[in-house]
């Protein structure tokens, strides 16, 4: 066999091995780092998501989709969301906006052109002022969870929403999540009421109008219910079981659904609270409690860092 065969042969078994790992590549193989720039995270200003992916013997991973998401542990607040889908030299990287100072978690999947996904759920403080998220207006002297559905009003004259109760529950508000600046903050509906306009559908969802369940005296356990009873302008009080889970349900019609008159609602749902997480919050008359080092003027200075508030006031949410 001449020298130039062996050569070639050589070659060919070089390339068969490289397709062999390339196959054999499995999410296990797949490490992924993530890292912000400035490092500094903050609510004002730019930032930069990186995130580096490679093999398991260090090589770059360039042909990928990486989906970065980023969830507040305060409930209400709608996800970040960036999708990336090319990396140079292993790094993904795109401008990210963090919409509330507070406690986030990054949720990192990288998803490879044959399927082949892995992820990585990455922890980070975003420092800034919450002196405006109307803490004032909020008596959260226990656990916490936020609560969502849909209203729809099928009638020619406009209903409202008057209040909304649960055992077990101290205190239900309905709050909207307001964003001002490029800053989302939270706060109460005026009069404490919620209008359906005649014909509308109204969602209380993440982001935008939700339930604030406050004084829980029992955990909400996921796969469990809560029966919430809704009380309307014409006297007349509703109540529906919610679903207590960690996300809204994929089909909210197959949820219950309750019809009276003119009033549909559905797919109802509350997220999971666990007493024992909310631990580490002291709220007494003057609202202090502790929030991680976040600055909150008028005597609501707050350090809530051992405080697991999903569910709470996500402004992703």
């Amino acid at each position: 066999m001449s020298k130039r065969m062996i050569a070639l042969l050589g070659f060919l078994m070089l390339i068969l091995v490289g397709c062999r790992q390339e196959e054999a590549l499995s999410s296990e193989d797949i490490n992924i780092a993530l890292a912000f720039e400035p490092a500094d995270l903050a609510v004002t200003g730019d930032s930069t998501v990186l995130v580096t992916v490679t093999d398991n013997d260090g090589n770059a991973i360039n042909d990928a989709t990486v989906t970065i998401r980023g969830d507040m542990s305060h409930a209400g607040m709608a996800p970040v969301i960036r999708d990336v889908e090319t990396g140079e030299e292993g790094v993904f990287s795109t401008d990210y906006e963090w919409t509330m100072a507070g406690d986030w978690e990054v949720s990192v999947t990288v998803t490879l052109p044959d399927g082949t996904s892995a992820g990585e759920t990455f922890a980070f403080t975003v420092e800034g002022d919450m002196s405006d998220m109307g803490m004032e207006d909020m008596n959260m002297s226990g656990a916490v969870s936020g609560g969502y559905l849909s209203i729809s009003n099928n009638g020619s004259s406009d209903i409202m929403l008057m209040s909304v109760v649960a055992d077990g529950v101290g205190m239900i508000e309905i709050h909207e999540t307001v964003v001002e600046n490029d800053i989302a903050s939270m706060q109460a509906v005026e009069n404490g009421e919620l209008l359906i306009a005649a014909g509308e559908t109204v969602m209380l969802q993440p982001g935008s109008f939700h339930l604030m369940l406050m004084n829980l005296e029992n955990d909400l356990v996921e796969g469990e219910t809560l029966s919430l009873s809704l009380t309307f302008d014409n006297d007349e009080t509703l109540i529906v079981d919610a679903i207590i889970q960690g996300e809204a349900p994929e089909a909210p019609e197959a949820s219950e659904v309750i019809e009276s008159g003119d009033i549909v609602i559905s797919g109802a749902w509350v997220r999971p609270t666990a007493l024992s997480d909310m631990g580490g919050m002291d709220m007494d008359g003057t609202e202090e409690a502790d929030m991680g080092g976040m600055d909150m003027d008028d005597a609501e200075e707050a350090d809530m860092g051992g405080m697991d508030m999903d569910g709470t006031e996500e402004a992703s949410e």
